[in-house]
């Protein structure tokens, strides 16, 4: 969690690599923390976005989507105006602003 906060763009092999094995073994519990540090460098981890919508798809969590939307925002927002309307019908209060604030 130190690199997903203060990392630096040579830390993004290691933080995309943390969520692929959070992915491959289910963990639903935290890798928006992980978005959260993604989303810091923009386009430059443009390798992560992929992999951050399937967790914002899958996750059991809705209280974890807002973090996933807000990465792909930063990291490669083509395509988010379904995720974003989508969000609107959230029951989290966050996942419901985000939807708001990306303009769905």
């Amino acid at each position: 969690m130190v690199l997903a906060e203060h990392g630096e763009t040579r830390d993004l092999p290691v933080l995309i690599g943390e969520l692929v094995a959070r992915w491959k073994a289910r963990d639903w519990c935290g890798p928006e923390r992980l978005a959260a540090g993604l989303a810091r460098f923009g386009p430059q981890a443009a390798e992560a976005a992929p992999l951050l919508r399937r967790f914002w798809l899958r996750t059991p969590h809705s209280y974890e989507r807002p973090a996933y939307l807000k990465a792909l925002a930063a990291i490669d927002p083509a395509g988010l105006e379904h995720a974003y309307v989508e969000s609107l019908w959230d029951s989290e209060s966050d996942a419901l602003s985000a939807g708001h604030r990306f303009g769905a």
